[in-house]
């Protein structure tokens, strides 16, 4: 009796990490179908952007729509990635954590003749 439930308790392992691992390509199937059912949402038509992302959406690779103002991945044109650590404000590549025009967010500004440190406007003064 003693071999038998080792046997199981080793197979047992082997079957829940078989299980875990068929979830998990599950999941990631599901995940890829919905980014491509968005990006279909939002499809060009005749070199025109036909979506609910603003003016700023424009066509790109004349198939798919993309925010030229906050993608990071399309910041200001087609196909411009900004650099880790930076994040796209109205179309140009910036870093939160120390810009006065964007600290801590996009369009938030500080005050005159203070600084940006880590996203906070004067931090440590």
């Amino acid at each position: 009796m003693a071999a038998g439930r080792s046997f199981l308790g080793r197979h047992e392992f082997t079957y829940r990490a078989v299980f875990c691992i068929c979830i998990f390509l599950l999941l990631l199937c599901l995940t890829q179908d919905a980014i491509a059912q968005r990006n279909r949402r939002f499809r060009c038509r005749r070199s025109v952007c036909v979506s609910l992302l603003g003016k700023s959406a424009r066509c790109c690779r004349k198939t798919v729509c993309r925010d030229l103002a906050s993608d990071p991945n399309n910041c200001g044109k087609c196909g411009r990635t900004c650099r880790f650590g930076r994040s796209c404000c109205r179309g140009k590549c910036v870093h939160l954590n120390t810009n006065k025009k964007h600290c801590g967010g996009c369009g938030a500004k500080c005050p005159k003749h203070q600084k940006c440190f880590f996203g906070i406007c004067n931090y440590g003064r």
